[in-house]
């Protein structure tokens, strides 16, 4: 066997280790330069949500700074040193449980609960079994959770919180009645690492409004600006791409240290000093930081700026629909149209009655120009390794018109409702 894998690197060119002294590593950056908590520690790939991955460099203090994070958080988080065990089903090649749920639990004396992967009706089982006391999450988990039969002991458990993000809306108080136990929304980028983590971990957390709190929270300190396409900062109440930097002396402390062999990609990221994240929030008046969408995600129709998630929250309510992704499609005459990728409950058979039902839906509570263009069926959404949507994989397949799949072309629809929507205006 050893034989095979050192002749297949070798045909392809691929450095391998086997035996002897290991070699000295090809690379454009040399891993012993600096102080050592500025020393690369990790390469790690990002999901490839949007785009393809990009490998992150992470030095020492990028790790250290999670755990920072992470022991000076109060309220519902607040880790009781050398008590707690988390419990994660989320894969260890990625910075949420390499890095933020370990180290964690590493400056906090916990230990960390390693399960293979996510097992929805043993999930709560292993949490007991284990006396997890916390645990991390992706949005799909809390989802899939609460499609399962309801049992007397679901509240019977030593969980104390979990930290994730992506909950639906209408998921949030349902899964917090249901199983007794808070979800703290938090984000975070592989890129920024623990040094920007957000969370809304105390009260008042807004339930169901994807809060992220407040962003002068305990922990390592951070600069932060809300910026319209122009670079403006927008006023308190409005949507703007979120910038953020490290405060104190240096702007990048605990920040990843570059895009492997991509200098334009890291420039780009990190213009002016400060890291732009592609993701829109807004400010509330209280304080508090709120998730509208990732900027990619953003539909540009007919100059309209459309939010994917606000569609997607009208369309998830319809009994027949289990999985939504809105996205863009490409239009010849408005540059976008909005694009429904749907998974529908299993008994949902014809799909044209459905898509229609959908518009129907959507039409009640949305703008015309905001309707669905196109609705798309499929079994599942393609995800990531780390368990996301793959929003790239699904803007590709609703760009390819010859596919092969169930796709309903409801543009027509759309201008008749538009006039419809007109003549009501001028009628008020």
């Amino acid at each position: 066997l050893i034989a095979r894998v050192d002749d297949a690197a070798r045909q392809r060119d691929i450095p391998v280790w086997l035996d002897g002294p290991f070699p000295q590593a090809k690379t454009d950056r040399d891993q012993n330069d600096g102080p050592p908590d500025q020393r690369e520690a990790v390469l790690a790939y990002t999901s490839g949500t949007t785009g393809k991955p990009k490998g992150c460099i992470l030095s020492n203090r990028y790790f250290l700074t999670w755990g920072e994070w992470y022991v000076a958080q109060g309220g519902y988080i607040s880790l009781r040193e050398g008590l707690e065990r988390l419990i994660t089903p989320l894969p260890t090649f990625h910075v949420n449980a390499m890095a933020n749920s370990f180290f964690g639990m590493l400056a906090s004396g916990g230990a960390q609960v390693i399960v293979d992967r996510f097992h929805p009706r043993s999930w709560l089982n292993m949490a007991r079994e284990t006396g997890a006391t916390c645990f991390h999450y992706l949005g799909v988990m809390p989802a899939i959770l609460l499609s399962l039969p309801e049992q007397e002991d679901d509240p019977h458990h030593s969980l104390r919180f979990g930290l994730g993000g992506g909950v639906h809306p209408d998921h949030h108080m349902r899964f917090e009645s249901r199983f007794g136990v808070p979800l703290l929304e938090g984000w975070a980028m592989t890129e920024a690492g623990g040094a920007a983590l957000l969370c809304a971990s105390g009260e008042p957390r807004q339930i169901g409004t994807r809060c992220l709190g407040r962003p002068d929270r305990p922990g390592p300190g951070l600069a932060w600006r809300l910026v319209d396409d122009a670079g403006r900062d927008v006023p308190s109440g409005t949507a703007g791409e979120f910038l953020i930097q490290s405060s104190g002396d240096d702007p990048q402390r605990g920040f990843f240290s570059g895009y492997l062999n991509d200098p334009a990609a890291t420039a780009e990221i990190l213009a002016d000093g400060w890291l732009r994240t592609g993701d829109i929030m807004v400010q509330d008046a209280t304080g508090q930081l709120r998730f509208c969408e990732r900027k990619k995600d953003l539909i540009r129709r007919s100059g309209e700026n459309i939010s994917g998630a606000e569609v997607e929250a009208v369309l998830i309510a319809h009994p027949s629909v289990r999985q939504v992704s809105v996205v863009p499609c490409v239009d010849p005459l408005r540059e976008e149209e909005v694009m429904a990728v749907i998974v529908a409950e299993s008994g949902a058979e014809d799909l044209g009655a459905l898509a229609q039902s959908l518009f129907d839906l959507a039409a009640q509570h949305l703008a015309y120009y905001k309707l669905p263009g196109h609705v798309l069926f499929l079994s599942d959404l393609p995800i990531t390794s780390t368990g996301k949507l793959a929003k790239a994989a699904i803007r590709a397949l609703a760009d390819d018109a010859g596919a092969g799949l169930a796709r309903f072309d409801l543009r027509e629809q759309k201008q008749t409702r538009r006039r419809v929507d007109g003549t009501a205006a001028r009628k008020t």
